[in-house]
């Protein structure tokens, strides 16, 4: 008896250590799902017994709790024509013979939207699959609307990722830089003009790192091999789920705006010291008149007309020589 007692007690014992290490086991795959940060799906014989949270962000409304089959998560038709549950079972089928392709198809969101996801489907045990969604970011997307409108347009675009690394230039940037996109990814900031590299720089990296607006203004070299001012406005991109993706960046070229501009400031900077000098001549007991290129008097200090005893106004804009 004492034999048989001392037996239960080990065999609940080992229950015990059992039911321990299956609840620890289920607390790193619930952690595991928390913290993935990837989309994918566990199916078998197609019902989803489980989806990943980001996945079940983007199919599963939150008092949406009956069970999903994969067909619901896609359309009928891909955009191709074919069927999308032809495509499905043909995976299914590659899947079976450890033949992991990864393959590009539509699926509908939670509320009806369709959006694309390169897919991989594997084998757990015998009719339960995982299938893992790399979504075609919005970058991607993005791309094909803007080449559609803004490869003609009068402004220059681009694209980054979010590793903030340019990766997308609209025809009319390289057309102006006379670059390929190849080396744009690469080398574009190599030919901002070294007075605004390192401000620029520090701009664009600043909104990337607090996922940010910017914008600024900069030289850079065009096909012609000519420095031209480009006025930059950076907005940054979130996907579905709120995750930054990048900046759209737009730019325009202000060279003949910033042309105006450096010489009204010039224009200006010459008025304030004429006005300066002027005002410093008052002061002084020496007599003193300025004129234009053309002999007009333009100015008289206080001591020229008191010395002259002339009213001032009928000194102003009279020639020299007739006067």
């Amino acid at each position: 008896m004492a034999i048989l007692n001392q037996e239960k007690s080990e065999l609940l014992d080992e229950i015990d250590k059992l039911k321990q290490e299956l609840n620890e086991v289920k607390d790193k795959y619930e952690l595991l799902l928390e913290f993935s940060g990837t989309h994918f799906i566990i199916f078998e014989n197609n019902n989803v017994i489980e989806f990943s949270p980001e996945a079940e962000d983007k199919f599963v409304f939150p008092d949406d709790f009956h069970k999903k089959t994969i067909e619901e998560l896609m359309p009928v038709f891909q955009n191709n024509g074919v069927k999308s549950e032809t495509i499905w079972t043909h995976q299914i089928k590659l899947a079976k013979q450890n033949e992991n392709n990864t393959f590009e198809l539509e699926y509908n969101d939670k509320s009806g939207n369709k959006f694309s996801a390169r897919t991989t489907i594997k084998v757990l045990k015998k009719n339960k699959f995982i299938a893992t969604l790399d979504i075609i970011e919005e970058n991607e997307n993005l791309r094909k609307v803007i080449q559609s409108f803004a490869d003609n347009a009068p402004f220059f675009i681009r694209l980054t990722n979010r590793h903030s690394e340019f990766n997308y230039f609209s025809k009319t940037w390289l057309e102006f830089t006379g670059r390929n996109e190849e080396n744009e990814v690469s080398e574009w900031s190599k030919h901002i003009h070294i007075n605004e590299e390192a401000t620029t720089l520090n701009s664009i990296q600043l909104a990337f790192k607090n996922k940010s607006k910017y914008e600024c203004s900069f030289r850079i070299k065009n096909a012609s091999g000519e420095y031209r001012w480009l006025l930059e406005t950076g907005i940054p991109r979130f996907s579905s789920n709120n995750e930054f993706i990048g900046h759209i960046s737009v730019a325009i070229d202000i060279t003949e705006r910033k042309s105006i501009e450096l010489e009204n400031t010039r224009q200006q900077a010459i008025l304030e010291s004429e006005k300066k000098i002027q005002n410093s001549l008052n002061k002084s007991k020496i007599m003193a008149m300025t004129t234009d290129t053309e002999g007009n008097i333009t100015f008289c200090n206080r001591e020229f007309i008191t010395t002259l005893g002339i009213h001032h106004n009928d000194l102003l804009k009279q020639n020299l020589f007739d006067f």
